[in-house]
This record gives structure tokens, sequence and C-alpha cells, in this order.
């Protein structure tokens, strides 16, 4: 049965500021199959776009090659490279960037793949050049932004481009090296995040929190030995969108994700660890305008996942969907979770009614995981460290009005 749910909602805006003794948001959790044509264990998860257009890379014949995932569980590979592909990323109108690996060692060249076919990164851009990052002001000036390695110094240092000429993004201080990975493009300007090597061997973070790049702030946590900003939303009705990425602490790699906001978004950083049996490290890489969040966790092996986020007051809803899947079903086929005072209205949640849809997909197949497997409660504050006396509040809103599409396919 297909149903198809448009609505004029939009995103569950991630609110700082307010002190509350909430808890911090909750997110389903769907580790998604490998493409069938790629080696198991291979998926990189790397960005994700308003209509649940999920990209990355994966190794198929020997070699990395890229892919878009549809909502419907289908990939299609987007190639080209002489050695191999990577897409790191796609903006809301389905185009993407990423590189092609030419010559034998795989050097790496910035690409744009443009379902139209208008001209994006200039041919024959730097060897050593990868772009991780493309908003929606795509063609327009600085909409795309990435890494490249300087021929003459060696020095790998950021970019943003289409232009006339390559802008290089300095970085906070005087670092070794600089990379940028999301750039957005909301009401207040961009806003860009990336990594950069602080001083030989220290890599840190950081996020533009207003439109001069002086204001770039580092990602600092306390004993992490690196961190990394890998994405950001494109659109936020806050002066500094939501952010995610990565930090290792005591030898052990956490996800993370810095809510919206217009002041310190520091404060609200919620760590987030793969919930899958066995997996030893979580990286968080795109975020979209819904909240909706890709990355990848290791378990002797890489794998995919998206995350989707729910109030803590639907958890109970939603658990209990899990653990009765093929009511859940026929609840979801008429349009909502649950029943009663508590159920969820597929009309004002179609993102999550849609992963848990894939959810319900996954357990009714042979040795399916177990239902808790499938909800995370992320963690406020740094793992490790004291939580603050008082959390911020995350709470649903409005963030504009978009129409977002939900179709339920048949199973697999």
């Amino acid at each position: 049965m297909r149903m198809t749910v448009t609505l004029g909602l939009i995103a569950l805006s991630l609110i700082t500021g307010m002190p509350s003794s909430a808890s911090a948001i909750s997110y389903t959790f769907l580790p998604f199959p490998d493409d069938p044509v790629a080696a198991p264990g291979t998926t990189h998860a790397r960005g994700i776009n308003n209509a649940g257009q999920i990209v990355g890379w994966a190794i198929i014949g020997g070699s990395p090659e890229g892919f878009l995932r549809s909502p419907d569980g289908t990939f299609q590979t987007i190639g080209g490279g002489e050695v191999g592909t990577r897409v790191n990323g796609i903006n809301n109108s389905g185009v993407m960037v990423g590189a092609d690996l030419l010559n034998p060692v795989g050097d790496p060249v910035a690409r744009t793949f443009n379902p139209t076919g208008s001209a994006g990164i200039p041919p024959g851009f730097a060897t050593k050049s990868e772009a991780f990052g493309i908003n929606d002001n795509f063609p327009n000036n600085n909409s795309i932004v990435g890494s490249l390695t300087t021929a003459s110094s060696g020095k790998v240092e950021a970019f943003q481009t289409p232009n006339a000429a390559v802008t290089i993004f300095p970085g906070v201080g005087s670092p070794v090296s600089v990379q940028l990975f999301g750039i957005s493009n909301n009401d207040n300007g961009r806003r860009f995040v990336g990594t950069q090597e602080s001083s030989p061997g220290v890599f840190q973070g950081f996020f533009q929190s207003g439109s001069d790049i002086a204001s770039s702030q580092l990602v600092a946590i306390p004993g992490a030995s690196r961190t990394d900003a890998f994405g950001t939303q494109y659109n936020s009705p806050f002066n500094i969108p939501a952010v995610v990425g990565e930090y290792t602490l005591g030898g052990v790699t956490h996800g993370y994700v810095l809510p919206a906001g217009n002041g310190n978004i520091l404060a609200g950083l919620q760590t987030i660890d793969a919930t899958a049996p066995g997996a030893t490290a979580t990286r968080l890489y795109g975020i979209n305008d819904l909240g909706q969040i890709v990355g990848e966790f290791d378990s002797h092996s890489t794998h995919g996942f998206a995350l989707t986020p729910f109030a803590d007051s639907q958890a109970g809803t939603i658990n209990s969907c899990l653990h009765n899947p093929l009511l859940c079903e026929s609840q979801i086929d008429g349009g909502h979770i649950g029943a009663g005072a508590n159920a969820i209205d597929c009309n004002a949640f179609a993102a999550l009614c849609g992963s848990v849809d894939q959810i319900l997909a996954l357990l009714v197949l042979p040795n399916a995981p177990p239902p808790e497997s499938f909800i995370l409660v992320s963690t406020p504050g740094v793992v490790g460290v004291p939580e603050p006396s008082t959390l911020l509040l995350l709470a649903s809103g409005l963030g504009g009005l978009a129409g977002i599409a939900w179709r339920r396919r048949g199973r697999l």
C-alpha cells in the first residue's frame, strides 16, 4: 500500500537558551542495509537533505563508489572517477558534491554531481581536492566548500567555490591546516563548519557563529583529544544552525549534536552513541532542516545509519509500536502511530512516521534485531563529564513552511 502525506510543517526546531529540567531530545535509530552491489560493511553515510535523500560512498568492485539512497531504500550508484568516487553532500535541489579519484594512487579532484547538468565546480579544479558541503544557494558564488592541498607548500586549506577564484577560508587563529565540511544559507548569511589542525597533531572542530569569519568558535570539549564538526543545517530560524560531528574521549569516538540557537550552542551539546550491538565508534556527518541526522558506526566494519528526532513524550508510544509491529503497521496505514490521547499524527510528524515505518519493515524480517535497539535517547552533555545543573530545552517549533512528501513503499 502507498500513502502520501503532504504537510506544511516544519522542522523539529532545536531551541536553546531556556533552562529546563526536560531531558535531551530522543531519536529513532535506523541502520540501513548496505547497497546490494557493495561489499558488506562498507557504507559511509555523509549527507541528507529535506527530502530524506542520503548520499555517501561504499566499496564496489574493490573501489569506492558514491551512492544516492532514496527514502524507499533503493540505491543509485554515482561514479565516474578513474579509480573511484566519493559523494559527501547533497542540497535540497538534489545537487551532490564529492570527488572523483584519479590516477593509480587515487588522488581526489573535487566534483559536482548535478542532475540538471548545469555547471558547478570549475573544470580543471585542483588535484588533491575534495568537496564536502553544498547549500541551497547553488549555483551562486561560494555555495560549495571543501579542502585542497596546495601544490607549492603541501598545506591542506579550505576552499569556497564556484567563483572566479577559489576563496581560502583562514580558520581560527593561525592553524596548520583547515578543512571545510558544511555550509548553511539561512537568513543571517552563510555559516561554515569544519576542522582545523590548530597546532601540529591537534585537531579541533569549529563553527561560524556570526557573519564575520572571525566569529568562528572552536568545539572545545573537556578531556577530548580531538573534535570534528562535519555538518550543519541548510536553513534555520536561528543565528547559528545545528551542528553535528564527533569527539574522541578516552580513546572512544562519540557523535554529538549542537542544537541550533542564538547564543552559546556548545552548552546544549548532546552525545549520541549508536545502539547497535558491538558498536565501537559513532560519527555524525549530516543534518537536515527537519533535524534528521546521518552518520556511521564501527562494528568490525562500517555501517551507515539515520536518526529521526522525536519528543520525549512520544517515546512510550513509539516503544509500544515497535513491540507490536503488525498492529503498528496498520496504524501507520491509517495515518497515525498509537491510539487515543498519546497517538502521533503522521500529518504533523511525517519524517518520524516514515522512519518508524522503515524500522517496522526490518522487525518483520528473519533474525530481526530487538525493538529496543531502534530507540536512542541521546545523552545531555559529554560522556564522562558531569551534566550541567540545568539542561537546555529542546522543543518542537516552526522553522518555516515546506512541503514534505512521505511515501510508504512495499515491504522489502
